[in-house]
């Protein structure tokens, strides 16, 4: 999703706690960060947002999370980037 989505600058984390991270390092975007998050809260995907700049959003999934539910939260978390 990154490379077909410009605004998010990077892409980090450890097993299922991840991060991404809105705008380039000098220039953070926590307005998109926020716009993502809540289209992504419209269609019932939970998401926080973190940082300094309030510019990452952050996944972190139950362990019991299965295959599926991921796939869906990916659909969620890329139709909310198309909105941003």
């Amino acid at each position: 999703m990154q490379s077909r989505f410009p605004v998010i600058g990077d892409v980090r984390g450890l097993g299922l706690m991840l991060a991404a991270e809105f705008g380039a390092p000098r220039a953070p975007d926590g307005k998109a960060a926020h716009a993502a998050r809540d289209a992504a809260q419209d269609e019932r995907l939970l998401l926080l947002t973190c940082g300094p700049y309030e510019n990452t959003i952050r996944f972190v999934p139950p362990l019991i999370v299965n295959q599926s539910q991921v796939e869906d939260a990916l659909t969620i978390f890329e139709r909310a980037l198309a909105k941003v």
